[in-house]
């Protein structure tokens, strides 16, 4: 899975990237943003439903469900950006 962090203008944000397996909030990792250009990328295994939520300082954090319950190979999941607010 990859994508971008951006504030309400489009500037990339500095976040760090919480993934967890769903129902059990099992928290599978961390993984952060590129600074300069808010850009992430993670791999989760397939056969889940994961929560991915960003997060950055003085801002409202944002979550996101990604279901792969139905993936059994490894492929990227593009464009799963996160818009955060201050």
């Amino acid at each position: 899975m990859k994508g971008k962090v951006v504030d309400s203008n489009g500037n990339p944000v500095s976040a760090k990237i919480v993934y967890e397996r769903l129902p059990d909030g099992k928290e599978m990792g961390i993984a952060q943003t590129n600074p300069r250009t808010g850009e992430y990328e993670i791999r989760l295994p397939g056969g889940n439903l994961y929560g991915v939520r960003a997060e950055a300082d003085n801002m409202i954090s944002e979550s996101q469900n990604l279901d792969l319950r139905n993936i059994s190979q490894d492929q990227v999941i593009d464009h799963k950006d996160f818009d955060l607010e201050p």
